[in-house]
């Protein structure tokens, strides 16, 4: 589920999230778990008076590090940096599509904090992700249209379930 902060009325969106981890034990207690996913994150609008049902799809390739600690046998706590490369921003309204990719920053870093419950080869991951880079450069211009400046703003959030089958 994610969603940009900073977006008027934006709403939680359905993504998805997949790629190869791995885990290196440091020690019987800690570990580092790092991951390569392709992620969707982005928002939603809902319907108004004004306009129609909108979402935004941003596309990533997504590398987290986590340092783990083994709390009990089966269960882990998970904290980490999360550095992610833009592949692609589309907006879709009314069954139009329109590539936003050139007014997003390449690089969005984030960190991440999870639950995870293994059972032999399977984990269960729940995770959130605390964007902190803003991502959309906004061009202000002046009364005549001329540009004056470059905003930036919005970043992600997202909460993430996972699935995980080690081998």
């Amino acid at each position: 589920m994610a969603n940009i902060d900073g977006f008027d009325q934006a709403k939680m969106k359905l993504g998805i999230s997949a790629g190869p981890a791995l885990q290196i034990n440091l020690a019987k207690m800690f570990f580092i778990q790092s991951e390569l996913l392709y992620s969707i994150k982005g928002t939603k609008a809902e319907e108004t008076q004004f306009s129609s049902d909108a979402s935004l799809n941003l596309n990533y390739i997504n590398l987290p590090i986590l340092f783990a600690y083994r709390a009990a046998p089966n269960f882990s706590i998970k904290l980490g940096p999360e550095i992610g490369y833009l592949l692609s921003a589309k907006s879709k309204v009314d069954g139009g599509t329109t590539d936003l990719t050139d007014l997003y920053e390449e690089l969005d870093l984030g960190a991440d904090l999870g639950l995870a419950y293994t059972f032999k080869k399977l984990a269960i991951d729940l995770r959130y992700n605390y964007g902190i880079k803003e991502l959309l450069n906004s061009v202000q211009t002046d009364q005549n249209g001329n540009p004056i400046g470059v905003e930036t703003f919005g970043s992600n959030r997202v909460l993430q379930f996972s699935l995980c089958y080690f081998f």
